[in-house]
């Protein structure tokens, strides 16, 4: 958790987002915040802030996603180009994603009117969502977090899963390398392993060498 931020019962907080640079994904590094939050959400807004986890889609995306771009004979998810912020349809295979699969399949016993995620029947709307977030964000000690930083979770989890940044582009929707990379998906944790895994070649390259009889 952000150390700066007031955790007492009572405590002033400051409820102003911090800049994208600061912000930390609600991953696994930061404990249990995604639960936490997650705790003080129904269970249909939870289910909408599983989604963007697992997706790092956009928050409107899911929200405005209907039973006819789910294609469960098939296990895709597909966006249309006019959904989407850069107007390009896209995407999202989830046949193999057994967490995603099984979000999906909840939803569909739960279905009722064309919405996947809706509240008795009636789309969810972002401005009740956004409020909600930000009133559990000032309950669980996060104020300043972001719905939107569920999209850096996500993406830096499929690039630590082995994904390459253009099927992460792709996924979630980035459609230049510049957008992608503001969202700074590599941290201090990823530059210390690759250090790691860059030292520790040496040493066993260094090792075999030094086993190896001399040749003229």
């Amino acid at each position: 958790m952000n150390a700066t931020v007031p955790m007492g019962v009572g405590a002033s907080v400051d409820s102003r987002p911090l800049p994208l640079h600061l912000r930390k994904p609600l991953d696994r590094s930061n404990g249990d915040c995604a639960v936490a939050l997650l705790g003080l959400l129904d269970t249909d807004e939870q289910e909408v802030v599983r989604f963007l986890r697992l997706t790092g889609w956009r928050v409107e995306e899911p929200l405005g996603l209907t039973w006819d771009q789910v294609d469960r004979e098939g296990e895709v998810l597909r966006l249309y180009a006019h959904e989407t912020k850069g107007k390009a349809g896209r995407v999202f295979p989830f046949a193999l994603a057994p967490e995603l699969k099984a979000l999906l399949d909840g939803r569909w016993e739960k279905r009722n009117g064309p919405f996947v995620f809706h509240k008795d029947g009636n789309r969810i709307a972002y401005t009740t969502l956004h409020k909600h977030w930000k009133k559990a964000c000032k309950s669980a000690g996060l104020a300043g977090r972001l719905i939107h930083d569920l999209r850096r979770t996500a993406a830096r989890e499929m690039r630590r899963a082995g994904l390459s940044e253009g099927e992460i582009m792709k996924l979630c929707g980035w459609k230049t390398r510049a957008m992608f990379d503001r969202y700074n998906i590599i941290d201090e944790a990823d530059l210390a392993a690759a250090v790691a895994k860059r030292f520790d070649g040496t040493v066993v390259a260094q090792s075999t060498l030094s086993t190896e009889p001399a040749t003229r």
